[in-house]
């Protein structure tokens, strides 16, 4: 042995052999250990994050008294627990059971609701229960009973935890109360898709599918799927299966309630549904800030973009409307926007409707302004391909029209703006189409317009003319290629003036001698060159093949 051990008058432990006391030792640890707060009934552990007094409190425990039986009412035990809970900014567990609750209970901000797997709470006809918490449990049902739930929580939510599911059952109702209740609402891949239908958003919401694929939603008939009825709404990572009702909506923008800034959609994949995205169009609000970015539709009833009431900071980016295998008559455009400003648009594509119907058209513009397109694309459509009416200071780079049914460009009363890399392109061969029809239509047409300038413009394949100015004045043509068409390659009529076309090309076409048509005194034609033959410029009326 190393030394031995004793008392000494005073009580201290003694090594005998080294006379060490070890009385400060004990003192300290007595100190130290009438420091530590006492747990109260119910408490069980410390689970604040850095704090010394955050504690958790268990319902179920002797202070409380909550019975997870589903029949007594546990209105007093949520009560005190989260009373306690909150001097530290604590948790409330609740483990496995059901607890009823008949009164009202209001779970403040600085708590932590943790559920325990199977753990419900139910509210009785009449009551009511606040969520301003947080709250911590799985994706699993956790809320229920005929009373009422609210609030204003600062977790993410689910609808499984109001009793939804990915089943294909109705989970309307769920989906509402999370929506109404939580800043994001989770949906998660299950075994089938969210059934829902008529969700509607009035507070800053993001709801977001979570997984690698896309979450199913299966569309409710009749119905618009989310109405959004407030600013900094955002939704992700969807796939949405209509109905087939034409009327309605993914995505309704409610500008009959107010203004609304801040919405964004990604990563959406819709089919069979009637709008993707449409707004009331009463003209009495606004839509702002708006993005749209990597959305696919296909199949759809009705219109993907029908928008009247939107301005300042509109943003579509990766966008496509597929109609190519719809089935039924495509007798509607694949985007419509009217009294559009400040919007932005790039790799956005219309496409489909050219085996039936007659008025589908790929992109239409009605009384728009400072729009400007990066890259566009129509193609397959059994009306006009890019359609403008009423707009101005429009500005489109690399737009392409392509086997459109009737005509590829048509712009009346459009003026200050500028067209650069546009190719209308018809279907080929461009005279048995024309044979076959009882109506043949001009690649590009613009009537009553002012102040254009077209940088690289295509005609090829079309089943008549080319370019048709009428009733135009100061238009610019700057590099006009025309082949493989079926008409004229260019004519001015009308009340047309002061309009230049600067390089042109035309060659191989049905109709050999195509003719350059100009009737405007103050026009003027340079550097044609028809059939390989270079033509000299000419000023005023002139008639050139």
């Amino acid at each position: 042995m190393h030394g031995s051990f004793g008392i000494t008058e005073g009580g201290a432990v003694m090594n005998k052999s080294t006379g060490i006391t070890v009385l400060v030792l004990l003192s300290a640890l007595l100190i130290s250990c009438s420091r530590v707060r006492r747990p109260v009934p119910g408490e069980t552990e410390n689970s604040g994050k850095g704090s010394d007094t955050a504690m958790t409190f268990t319902v179920t425990d002797g202070k409380y008294g909550a019975k997870g039986d589903g029949s007594a009412d546990c209105t007093d035990a949520f009560l005190a627990a989260s009373a306690d809970a909150a001097e530290s900014g604590g948790a409330v567990c609740i483990p496995a059971g059901t607890y009823r609750v008949g009164g009202k209970v209001k779970f403040p901000g600085n708590i932590t609701l943790k559920f325990g797997r199977g753990a419900v709470i139910e509210t009785a006809k009449g009551g009511a229960v606040t969520l301003d918490c947080r709250i911590e449990a799985a994706a699993m049902q956790i809320f229920g009973g005929e009373g009422t739930f609210s609030g204003n929580s600062r977790s993410t939510g689910y609808p499984e935890w109001f009793g939804g599911a990915a089943d294909g059952t109705d989970s309307s109702a769920a989906m509402q109360k999370a929506v109404d209740i939580f800043p994001e609402v989770r949906l998660t891949a299950g075994s089938g898709a969210y059934r829902l239908g008529g969700i509607r958003i009035t507070k800053p919401t993001a709801i977001n599918g979570v997984g690698v694929l896309r979450v199913g939603i299966t569309a409710k008939k009749d119905m618009n799927l989310f109405e959004i009825a407030s600013g900094s709404v955002s939704f992700s990572n969807l796939s949405v299966t209509g109905s087939g009702s034409r009327e309605y909506a993914v995505f309704f923008l409610d500008t009959a309630a107010g203004d609304i800034s801040g919405v964004k959609i990604t990563n959406i994949h819709g089919t069979q549904n009637g709008y993707l995205v449409r707004d009331a169009g009463l003209g009495r609000h606004k839509v702002t800030d708006f993005e749209m970015a990597s959305c696919t539709v296909n199949l759809n009833r009705n219109t993907t973009v029908y928008v009247k009431d939107f301005a300042d900071g509109i943003r579509f980016t990766d966008v496509v409307a597929d109609n190519v295998p719809n089935a039924s008559d495509v007798n509607y455009p694949g985007w419509y926007m009217e009294n559009v400003t400040g919007m932005f648009m790039d790799n956005v594509d219309a496409a489909g409707g050219l085996a039936k119907g007659s008025g589908g058209d790929g992109f239409v513009f009605v009384n728009c302004r400072n729009v400007r397109i990066e890259r566009a694309m129509q193609d397959y459509v059994n009306g006009i391909g890019l359609k403008l009416v009423g707009c101005t200071k429009m500005d489109f780079g690399n737009f392409v029209c392509s086997l459109y049914e009737k005509q590829g460009i048509y712009m009346e009363n459009v003026t200050d703006s500028t067209f650069e890399m546009i190719k209308a392109n018809g279907i080929y061969p461009a005279v048995k189409v024309a044979e076959t029809r009882g109506e043949v239509f001009e690649a590009v047409t613009l009537k009553n317009c002012r102040g254009l300038t077209f940088s690289s413009l295509t005609a090829q394949y079309n089943q008549s003319d080319g370019l048709v100015i009428d009733g135009c004045t100061d238009i610019t043509i700057n590099s006009y290629v025309f082949w493989g068409n079926n008409g004229d390659a260019y004519i001015e009529k009308g009340s047309s003036d002061r309009n230049v076309l600067n390089g042109a090309v035309s060659c191989s076409n049905y109709k050999r001698d195509a003719r350059f048509i100009q009737t405007g005194k103050n026009s003027s034609l340079r550097g044609l060159v028809i059939n390989f033959v270079y033509r000299d410029p000419v000023t005023g009326a002139a008639e050139i093949s």
